[in-house]
């Protein structure tokens, strides 16, 4: 019997701080029911405060990487690790408030 995901959440982590999204139930393809989607209806905002300090020797930030889990949610509320990726906020630092579009690769 081949494994299904009942429930999925995007998990932001970095050392003991996580912001998670809410679970969303994974509907399987037609053509392929181990292949499938979770649809977000409303795009979900989730608020974080990083802090980043700049080099005194250079004009950039100093690098933090935050890491992105993609989690399944059992009927009983356990969560397992499924997928993960990282990124580098000093990639994304503004002075003013922002929100912005990210594509990210996920490895198992």
């Amino acid at each position: 019997m081949n494994w299904q995901p009942d429930k999925l959440v995007v998990v932001w982590t970095r050392r003991s701080r996580r912001k998670s999204s809410k679970a969303h139930s994974w509907q399987p393809g037609i053509k392929n029911p181990y292949r499938g989607v979770v649809v977000w209806p409303v795009p979900e905002n989730i608020e974080i405060t990083v802090t980043l300090f700049k080099d005194p020797h250079a004009e950039e930030f100093e690098d933090k990487e935050w890491t992105f889990v993609i989690e399944n949610e059992s009927p009983s509320g356990r969560r397992k690790a499924l997928a993960t990726s990282s990124i580098n906020m000093k990639q994304y630092a503004s002075p003013m408030p922002t929100q912005t579009d990210v594509k990210l690769k996920f490895k198992p």
